[in-house]
């Protein structure tokens, strides 16, 4: 999105209009650069907001992991040892899911 803001930017830069139609149209693709960037910066926003949500959601599973070890016996102990071949073996079905 960035590299398509920048685009649009340089192109009304380096346009030399020649006729009122074109100055017209110079400025519209201003306008639409302008509308670019302001978009990019919600989406930028909007992905930022995503990721600490992300990043607080694996916080808290991670802690709840270590709870269920240390808090539920020798069956917690049982899954949480269990837990990182599980995930090692989802991992590797996702990725052969995905390259077929």
């Amino acid at each position: 999105m960035s590299n398509v803001v920048r685009r649009a930017r340089i192109g009304t830069q380096i346009w030399l209009p020649t006729s009122r139609a074109s100055r017209v149209a110079r400025a519209e693709m201003r306008d639409a650069a302008a509308h670019l960037a302001r978009s990019h910066g919600e989406l930028r926003t909007q992905v930022d907001h995503g990721l600490r949500l992300v990043r607080t959601l694996n916080a808290h599973t991670s802690d709840l992991k270590r709870e269920i070890r240390d808090n539920y016996g020798e069956n917690g102990r049982a899954w949480f040892e269990a837990l990182e071949p599980r995930i090692t073996e989802a991992r590797s079905e996702r990725r052969a899911s995905r390259f077929g």
